[in-house]
């Protein structure tokens, strides 16, 4: 597995039950793994193309994705 992806999984282990921000969330891919065990991610990224990309192929009911620059 990618380093990349791997992070995700390892983030999942502590998103149990909790809310969420992914801080450069890109494409949404992570914040869809992590949204999986959480109880609300928000994904956040600067491109609005990838924001746009993730609202609609990694729509969950307790996912939100965001245009923002931390």
């Amino acid at each position: 597995m990618a380093v990349h992806l791997a992070r995700y999984d390892f983030a999942k282990s502590f998103a149990g039950g909790k809310s969420v921000l992914d801080v450069a969330c890109g494409a949404g891919y992570g914040s869809a793994v992590i949204a999986d065990v959480a109880r609300r991610v928000v994904g956040m990224d600067r491109s609005g193309m990838a924001v746009r990309y993730a609202r609609t192929r990694y729509r969950r009911a307790n996912a939100a994705f965001l245009v923002g620059d931390a």
